[in-house]
Formats: structure tokens, C-alpha cells, sequence
């Protein structure tokens, strides 16, 4: 058992069929293929009382390549959300509210001196400002990223250089 935030657990992730890695006959495109973990959340202790069995099917690839690939990403992907504070039952984070964040521009950066090392949240706020948009666009960005910022500070992306940040950053912040 894996100890997960918020009193959680969560078993090992495990893929049907059990032979998905060496298994080599296009008969087995027709097999359910699935990663599953099961989740215990004691809040719902007597819903579940033998965990939610958290799975993911992957019979969309059509090839035997792209499906061992999916299987691989997501044996490790689940327990990453997991980890993050995902719940699949409630299908939200359980991230404790945090206070509204200070501000994130810091005088002793210059708009002009943005590198690899460059905190993530501090580049976006130094580009938008540099932007030149028509004021509604300028608006609803500027709307857009302090409820950005709120959920990136959650997740402790905010620590990340940009040279870290990857797509999976930002689908996870959205």
C-alpha cells in the first residue's frame, strides 16, 4: 500500500492482460486492456470498503505498439496523480485551500531576463505584461492567469524553472 495526501492509500498499478509486455499475436488487440489501481479514501470507507478500483481502459490504440506504450505511461501516470492529490472517486483534487498568493513579480527581475531558470510563474507574468492585445484579449488573459496562478501555487508548480515545465504541467493546472 501506498501512502497517498489526505489519509489516502492506493495498491500498486497492474495491466490486464498480464502478458501486455511480451505478448506479440494481433489477437491481442481484441482483449480488454485496462491499468487499474484500487483507491482507499476514508471518507468513503463504507462505499468502498475494498477500494475503488481506479482504471484506465486503453483499447483505443490499434496497434500493439502504441498500446504497450499507453500501458507503460499510464503504470506510472496513475500513481502521479495519486500523488498529486487526485481523487478518482470524486474526480477532484483534495488540495487544502491556500491563501491568495503574493504577487508574483519580483523587482529584481528584468522583463528582459527571462532564461531557463526563470521560476514558471514569474516568466508568465513578465510576458503578459509585455504583450500588446486589444483590451478585451488583455482582460481575459489577465483574468485567466490569476486563476492559473492559484491552481499552479496548489499543485507547487511555482517552484518549477520553465526548462522543467512540460505539457503535462499545464493539462494538470487547467
Amino acid at each position: 500500500m501506498k501512502q497517498l495526501p489526505s489519509n489516502c492509500s492506493c495498491t500498486e498499478t497492474w495491466a490486464h492482460p498480464e502478458n501486455w509486455k511480451t505478448t506479440t499475436a494481433k489477437s491481442a488487440l481484441k482483449q480488454n486492456c485496462y491499468v487499474q489501481c484500487d483507491f482507499y479514501n476514508p471518507l468513503f470507507k463504507e462505499k468502498y470498503p475494498k477500494g475503488f478500483p481506479y482504471r484506465k481502459r486503453l483499447n483505443s490504440p490499434k496497434t500493439l505498439q502504441l498500446r504497450k506504450a499507453s500501458v507503460e505511461y499510464y503504470l506510472t501516470e496513475m500513481i502521479e496523480l495519486l500523488e498529486k492529490g487526485y481523487n478518482p472517486i470524486t474526480k477532484t483534487y483534495m488540495i487544502e485551500q491556500v491563501p491568495d498568493p503574493a504577487p508574483v513579480l519580483t523587482p529584481e527581475i528584468d522583463p528582459e531576463d527571462i532564461t531557463t531558470e526563470t521560476p514558471f510563474l514569474i516568466a508568465l507574468e513578465l510576458v503578459y505584461k509585455k504583450l500588446v492585445l486589444v483590451e478585451s484579449t488583455f482582460l481575459d488573459i489577465k483574468y485567466m492567469l490569476a486563476r492559473f496562478n492559484i491552481a499552479a501555487t496548489q499543485l507547487r508548480y511555482d517552484e518549477l524553472k520553465i526548462s522543467e515545465i512540460q505539457r503535462k504541467h499545464i493539462r494538470f493546472t487547467i
